[in-house]
């Protein structure tokens, strides 16, 4: 119950900052670094989805070494863990007491973690990206109600992803707009 009243307060505050915050970048990392806060968990990742090369590319991730790395992954989608969670668009749970068979077709290579999870991040029926945390501690174990908080969670970091990525559009828009108005308003000199 207390773990729960966490989640939910944590979810609330950074709902609250990620409204606020428009800026991509910014975004992204607020969801990686609130995981590592709100969940079981050392390291968290977030990969979009490039709809034109169908690649999830990585955009945040905190907790790990080589941080600077991972921002030059790229995953196909149906490749590996994040690309299977992507082309289903459903969750995964993994660690030494779940039973991999209840994920058809998922290949796994040895894992150097303890336990994941891994979760599509939908907005209406869209997938936008896949959100994955993971530990190296021992006897860590995620259940089907920590799966069901991550849902939750990238369901809203989705709806902040979305927005965020307007108000960037909107942005560069209102930009473009405002340099082509200044180059009209330039007065035209002798001889051009």
């Amino acid at each position: 119950r207390q773990q729960n009243q966490s989640r939910l307060h944590a979810l609330l505050n950074v709902s609250r900052m990620m409204g606020s915050v428009t800026d991509p970048a910014s975004v992204f990392q607020a969801i990686t670094s609130t995981c590592l806060e709100i969940f079981d968990c050392h390291q968290s990742s977030l990969m979009l989805l490039n709809s034109e090369t169908n690649m999830l590319e990585m955009k945040a991730a905190t907790g790990h070494i080589n941080r600077e790395k991972l921002y030059k992954v790229q995953q196909p989608v149906g490749k590996g863990i994040a690309g299977y969670v992507a082309e289903r668009k459903q969750p995964v749970i993994l660690g030494e007491n779940v039973d991999t068979s209840r994920y058809p077709g998922l290949q796994i290579q040895a894992m150097k973690l303890t336990a994941a999870m891994v979760v599509p991040i939908m907005v209406r029926d869209e997938l936008v990206g896949v959100l994955n945390i993971s530990s190296r501690a021992p006897n860590t174990i995620y259940v089907e109600e920590d799966l069901r908080a991550l849902e939750v969670f990238a369901e809203n970091a989705g709806t902040c992803i979305r927005q965020a990525e307007r108000a960037e559009w909107m942005r560069q828009t209102i930009d473009r707009m405002h340099r082509n108005h200044n180059r009209e308003q330039q007065p035209v000199t002798a001889g051009q």
